[in-house]
């Protein structure tokens, strides 16, 4: 029959329509591989608030303190900043967190959408199969005369054409036009 009912294999078929699906695969393999480099990336975080308690300051001069992971800046009157409401407090943390380059968690994030792909990858070649079938068997039907009420090969016409527009959405291309691009 699919040589018979159809001017394209299945094989070459799924081949063409999965190939939008290859270049997902291939992207989410690329960023599986790619998270080990998330340990050589520092995490960088920001913070900034108006002063108003004392800390130990290692270093203070010109309206300027500088703390373990802050810095301090506004005026007051004895040059330093302790108790000031009107200085300024920011800071910041450069911290890099080196056993991501021996594990990390995001790989098995990567893992569980490589086996999704791979369940839609059995699904879609289970629905492009279908779909190539039913067109072949209505080819068939259509030239072998048989006798179908006409009722019913209406409703198989129309879930004919409804398939080879899924199809042509989905790959680009149909089954009338026998696999070619329009």
């Amino acid at each position: 029959m699919e040589n018979d009912y159809s001017c394209i294999s299945l094989d070459e078929m799924i081949s063409k329509a999965l190939r939008n699906m290859a270049d997902l695969e291939k992207a989410v393999v690329s960023a599986r591989k790619n998270t080990r480099v998330a340990g050589l990336l520092p995490e960088i975080s920001f913070w900034g608030k108006y002063k108003s308690d004392e800390k130990l300051y290692l270093y203070q001069r010109n309206n300027i303190a500088v703390g373990k992971d802050y810095i301090t800046v506004g005026p007051d009157d004895n040059n330093t900043t302790y108790g000031d409401l009107k200085s300024y407090e920011v800071g910041g943390k450069i911290s890099f967190d080196l056993k991501k380059l021996l594990y990390n968690p995001d790989t098995i994030k990567f893992g569980e959408q490589e086996h999704k792909l791979y369940l839609m990858r059995i699904e879609m070649i289970d629905r492009l199969s279908g779909v190539y079938y039913f067109s072949a068997m209505m080819k068939a039907v259509e030239s072998l005369n048989i006798k179908i009420p006409e009722e019913q090969v209406l409703v198989f016409r129309i879930i004919d054409k409804k398939n080879n527009g899924w199809l042509r959405s989905y790959a680009g291309f149909d089954l009338y036009d026998c696999g070619k691009k329009k």
